[in-house]
């Protein structure tokens, strides 16, 4: 199993989804493993929508979602922007700040005015896997092969690779602690933590 997607909820309880359709929900340091009945395929994001509702995306497209402590599989309803954000085309920051992923290029918004142009993408035409945004707004992103870039406030990009400490460039996931380190799930190397 490879983990594919990590959250930490409001009451940090850390969820992690794999390529095989498990899900865990880690509280207090115990681990709860959720039954999805069946559902399979990779999870590949996670996001909290509200303190009690949790929507996950498997690779395929499906989308279902933890509610009021039970797993609803087949939601009749789910917002566009999940679509984007799932597939890594959009992230939504803190403070309205939204980061645009698309043809090759990078841009951040705040609301609907453009506030920096990144230019192409330092990736160029590998898949995005994973993104988000850290502590102090800048993005970061995982990809399939070429590890992770973090931007920072100028523009600029940092390339971590295995040279920098992750165990693989092939990136999974992405999630900040509350404690500011970054959690790198990788394809053959399982989690890393790097501060």
């Amino acid at each position: 199993q490879h983990v594919c997607s990590i959250l930490e909820d409001n009451q940090t309880n850390l969820w992690v989804g794999t390529d095989n359709g498990g899900l865990c929900r880690i509280q207090d340091g115990a681990v709860r493993k959720i039954d999805t009945a069946g559902l399979g395929g990779t999870i590949i994001y996670a996001m909290e929508s509200d303190p009690r509702t949790i929507w996950f995306c498997l690779q395929d497209g499906r989308f279902f979602l933890w509610k009021n402590g039970a797993l609803e599989l087949h939601p009749q309803v789910f917002s566009t922007q999940l679509v984007y954000r799932a597939f890594h085309m959009s992230v939504f920051g803190r403070g309205n700040v939204i980061w645009y992923l698309q043809g090759g290029h990078v841009e951040k918004f705040v609301g609907d005015k453009l506030e920096q142009e990144f230019g192409t993408a330092p990736w160029t035409n590998l898949a995005v896997t994973a993104a988000c945004e850290d502590d102090a707004g800048n993005l970061v992103v995982g990809t399939k092969g070429s590890g992770v870039y973090w931007a920072d406030t100028i523009g600029g990009w940092q390339h971590l690779t295995t040279d920098d400490g992750l165990s693989d460039k092939y990136v999974l996931s992405l999630c900040f602690d509350r404690e500011g380190n970054l959690w790198v799930g990788v394809d053959h190397g399982g989690l890393v933590r790097l501060r």
